[in-house]
Order: structure tokens, then sequence, then C-alpha cells
């Protein structure tokens, strides 16, 4: 048979071309493996679905501030977050509220965004919480869902941004970004892994984010550069962008990018903290000077107020709606801008706590709680709790401790700054401190001995006595200056601290208790308190442990060994033992079941920080709120 030239010609062209398109198709084969396994390797497990809050025994909470923090506007309605849950206002009205450990976990609120997710078929409210990932609230069906990563660090989100793709930009405590797709949960970029993100802000695709020390991230076309000498400051709190300018509020002043670059410093030594930009003007939130404008325009931009008083601003943030309307969240309310002036349009309902962070709980003898805060001073409520008398002050202010007074009948508060003595009408009287004999001003722990007063403190131990004050320390036998926890039974006192536990009998160091010499788990002792003739003892990461009357110290069953358990934060009630624990809830301990349990569900915040019980009542403070239960109903 006799073959052309032309048609070998044409065989090897169909062969080449068969190879090459075989070639090709192999080629695309690897690539898609190859960005696929890219995506495995950042992928991250998460559980996306209904949120199905746990059943709530029965724990009511006692009004609190709702510390507003963000806000936004979808149709008719305002949505408003803060620590305390989600509020929806329409017309200046309360319609719903979502309360925090009751219809939403125990977490509070960060952040909200409304937008459209990719695959979405309308707006949604965009929830970012610190600790239980980020909510997603339909308005249609007054649902929510919940995107809950496997990996609890990526649970603490700190900023949301959503990109003109849909895909959404979720910014955490330590973790860097992540990237939800409406599908998969993965790392944004390896850039971002290890920052503490405090912001974000998306112009198109291009993304920004602020952290807390290293400055700015900016990240275009598949770039990211790294914006941290060129800034006032690496502290970054808050970000904006008005078309293609991007500014970036720190401690002392406003960095301002124009097209992805560093341009100026706007008011220099200003501790900006929240940020609004339009085309003319950036809006800013600074601490010391309320809100303040700066016209953008000028060559030198200077500061003008915008009405929002010092005091009004010290917590603002901002957000405007589509239309340009531009508002002010503050802890109490939201504020909408009208020329030179903030009007109210929602404003919080009215709390009987003065803040949410519980750090101390006592009952006096005439029914009468009181409230100590970690940094807003003392709550005294009447006993039907209606309305509270607050106290604060230079001394009272950081609240540790309330203990009964039984050789007056008042009340004694120890503070950061000095032992408070009240009198029997619930009035300070007498502030003792450094200069009156005890050993530090910081006050941890009181208890009382058949011999009087003892105040822990982080310099030792004082006696307050008739006498006069004195006090030992290290020198004198005291296993460790740092005094955290105090119990006492008759003559006998306990002193918890930072290296041990020292036994004291009439004012002196009978024996030290330490992981050497002991079963103690743990050096660090942060409670103590008598069950009969034992003691039970909290420590900072070595879980609850029982003393005997013999001294000898034995673990107890249910409770993780290696559980924090928050400073004096035990009680002894009703037969039961109740200890408050750092990020796992409450426990409680009975002779009947010789085991710990958890509580959870109905709580504001898995942070226990104070107990206190009164007429079959329990009441649970945390570091966002203060909760009471019925004993009973804890235990059924």
């Amino acid at each position: 048979m006799r073959v052309s030239r032309q048609s070998i010609s044409l065989t090897t062209a169909a062969v080449l071309l068969t190879g090459g398109a075989a070639f090709f198709l192999h080629m695309r084969h690897v690539l898609r493996q190859s960005e696929q396994q890219v995506q495995a390797t950042h992928s991250l497990r998460y559980r996306l679905g209904p949120l199905q809050p746990a059943a709530n025994p029965g724990f009511e909470a006692l009004a609190a501030p709702p510390a507003f923090r963000s806000a936004a506007v979808i149709g008719e309605s305002l949505y408003v977050a803060g620590s305390g849950g989600l509020v929806e206002y329409q017309n200046g009205e309360a319609k719903r509220t979502f309360r925090v450990g009751q219809e939403l976990p125990a977490a509070p609120l960060v952040s909200v965004v409304a937008a459209r997710l990719r695959g979405a078929e309308h707006t949604q409210l965009l929830i970012a919480t610190h600790g239980a990932g980020l909510l997603i609230y339909d308005p249609h069906s007054a649902t929510f869902r919940q995107i809950l990563p496997e990996e609890a660090a990526l649970r603490d989100v700190t900023a949301l941004a959503t990109l003109d793709s849909g895909d959404l930009l979720i910014g955490t405590h330590d973790r860097g970004v992540l990237l939800f797709d409406g599908g998969s949960l993965q790392l944004y970029r390896p850039e971002y892994a290890a920052a503490a993100i405090t912001s974000l802000a998306a112009v198109g695709e291009d993304v920004w984010a602020g952290t807390e020390e290293h400055g700015v991230l900016h990240t275009h076309a598949g770039v990211t550069d790294h914006y941290e000498a060129e800034l006032p400051d690496p502290h970054v709190a808050a970000l904006t962008a008005s078309g293609d300018h991007v500014f970036a509020a720190t401690p002392v002043g406003v960095a301002e990018f124009e097209n992805g670059r560093p341009k100026r410093v706007l008011a220099r030594g200003t501790f900006a903290h929240a940020l609004h930009a339009d085309a003319d003007t950036l809006t800013l939130a600074a601490y010391g000077e309320g809100t303040v404008q700066l016209p953008l325009g000028e060559a030198r931009a200077r500061i003008r107020p915008a009405s929002l008083a010092a005091a009004d601003a010290h917590d603002a943030q901002f957000f405007a709606t589509p239309d340009g309307t531009l508002y002010a969240v503050r802890p109490s309310g939201v504020f909408e801008h009208h020329g030179a002036a903030w009007l109210p349009i929602a404003t919080a309902a009215t709390a009987t706590l003065a803040d949410r962070n519980v750090a101390a709980l006592a009952f006096d003898a005439d029914g009468r709680l009181w409230v100590g805060s970690f940094d807003h001073g003392l709550d005294v409520l009447d006993p039907a709790l209606a309305s509270a008398h607050h106290f604060e002050n230079d001394h009272l202010f950081c609240i540790n401790r309330i203990v009964a007074d039984p050789l007056r009948g008042t009340m004694d508060v120890a503070t950061a700054n000095g032992l408070v003595l009240f009198d029997r009408s619930g009035k300070p009287r007498q502030v003792l401190g450094r200069r009156d004999g005890l050993l530090s001003d910081h006050v941890n722990d009181i208890a009382f001995t058949t011999a009087g007063m003892t105040v822990a403190t982080p310099a030792g131990l004082s006696f307050v006595r008739e006498s006069g004050i004195d006090s030992v320390y290290a020198f004198q036998g005291l296993v460790n200056n740092h005094v955290y926890a105090l119990a006492s039974t008759g003559d006998t006192l306990l002193a918890g601290t930072l290296g041990g536990i020292s036994v004291l009998r009439r004012d002196a160091v009978e024996h030290n208790l330490t992981v050497s010499n002991s079963g103690l788990h743990h050096n660090w002792i942060t409670a103590i308190a008598p069950v009969g003739d034992s003691y039970v003892i909290g420590t900072y990461g070595g879980g609850l442990q029982r003393m005997d009357a013999a001294g000898k110290v034995q673990p107890m069953d249910g409770a993780p060994r290696d559980l924090i358990v928050n400073p004096n934060a035990l009680l002894v009630s009703g037969g039961r033992v109740y200890a408050g624990s750092l990020d796992h809830g409450l426990w409680v301990y009975s002779a009947g079941a010789a085991r710990w349990s958890q509580v959870t569900a109905g709580l504001p915040s898995l942070n226990v920080t104070a107990l206190a019980s009164h007429n079959g009542e329990l009441y649970v403070g945390t570091e966002n709120g203060l909760v009471r239960i019925q004993e009973e109903k804890l235990i059924q």
C-alpha cells in the first residue's frame, strides 16, 4: 500500500493533537488536585447548623446594662448587639430581645454586620461572638444558625467583613483571619495566621486587617503588604474605608492610606478608637476628647468637635447605612447624626446593676445583696432587688471580696485600693490601707477567727486587732507572700497563696502544704471553703481537692484535674459545694453523689467569678452578668 507524505503529515498532526490534549487534560487534573490539596491544608473543621441552646434549668437574670457594642440595619429594623445579647428595635421601641445564656450561647456579642453571603437568598445579620463562633440571624424566619469551628481558639471572633463575592472574612483573637465561602471554612492566607485581629475592612476584593500590636496587613491581587513602622503606633483599634482611602485608628493618631500606600498621619496625639469616613470628612471617637471630625480636603486637617461629649464617646462605635446616615453606638444606646447633633434613636432598658462584670457577692443581715464589679465599684441592692445604691470612688472601684463582719454586724469590702469598712446603715466609714498598718493597699480576702479579723494581701497577712495591726509574711514562715484566699474555723486559719497553703493557729504559722510535701496538685491556691471538719481547695490549674481534718489532701471526683477555679469563687450552701471556674461554668458537689457535676446552661458566661446564697437561692456572678436560681431546681 502506498502512503503519501500528506497522509503521514495528517496522521502525525492528529497524534500530536491527541497527545497534546491528553497532556493538557492531565496537567489540568494535576493542578486541580494540587489546588484541592492546598485547600485541604487550610480547611478547618466546623459545624454549621441551627442554633440549639441547652435548656435553661431555671436561671433568672438580674437587670444589668446591655453594654451595646455594634449595630446594623435591615429593612425597618435596627439590630443592636452587646455583651448582654441582641435587641431588635423598630421606631425606637424594642421589638425582640435575644439574651446570652438564654436564647443565645453564653458568649458576649462583639460585632454585627448586615450582608448577603454567597448562596443566601436575602440579607442576614452576621454576629461575631467572644467564644461561640459566628451566629447568622435570618430576619425573615427569626431563627439563628451557628458556625462553630472545632478548634476552640477559632471561636473567639473579633471582626467581620464581606467581599463583593459574598465570601465572609472572620477575624479572630489570635488565629488570624478565616474565610467562609458558604460551603467551607478555611484560613484566609498564611501571612495572617498568627495575627491578633482587631478590625477588618474590605474594599472590593482587597482586604485590610488591623492587628493588636503589628500594624496593618493589606492583601491585593494575591499580594500581602505589611505596614507597621509607617503607623504612628502598631496597635490598630479600628479601620474604615472611603473610596481609595483607608484609615487606621491608633492610640496616638490616625494613619491614612491612599491607593494602598501610606499617605499621612491625622490627629496626631489623639487616642482614636472608632472611625467613619466619607468623601469629605473623617469622624472619630477619641478617649478624653469625645467625637471629633476632620475635613479631609484640607492639606492640614484640623479637628473640630462633633458634639458627642467625651464621656458619651468613650465607648462609641460608628456605622452607616447605604443612604449615608451615620450612627454612633454606645453601651447605653444608638445615636443618629443630624448636622452638629447626635440624636438618640434607641435606648437600652433600665438596669439595676452598674456593670456586667461581677467580681464579688454577699448578703448582709438585712437581706440586701452587695455586688462588687471588676472596675465599676459597688452596688447594694434592696431586699426586693428592685433598686440599688451605687458606690464608686478612688477606693471603691475594683472589688475583690465582700464579707459580713460578725464582730461589728457590718460589711467589709476588700478592694485593689484598700479595705473599706461600712457601718450598719450601709455607708462607708473607714478605709484601711498600708499607711494604717496593712502590708499592702491591695486586699484580696478577709476572714475572721476567734482572735479577730485577718486580711490577705499580695505582701502577706495582716491581723487587725483591738490592740493594733500585726503582720506575717514569708520571713515569719508564710509559704508565700502573695495570699489569695482565706478560710477559718475557730482559731485555725488557712491561707491559700501563690506557693501553697499555710496553716496558722493564733496568728502563727504552724505548717505549710505544697506539691512537694502533700497531695496538692498545684501550689497556686485561689479559693478555700470549710466543709464540716474538712476544707475544699480550689487551685489555678490544679482543679478541686479536699483536705481532711488530719491535713491530708485528696482528689475529688468529677471535675477536670486542670480546672482553673476563680479567686474566692467557692461557696458551701444547702449541703452542697459550688465552685466557679474560668471558662468552664459552675461546678456543684453533693455529699450524696460524692462527685462534681458541671452546669453551663442558663449562664450568661462560662467564666463564673462570684457566688452567694440567700433563702434557698443561689446567686451566680460571671464576667458577663448576674443570675439566680432556686438551689433545688439546679440539683433537679
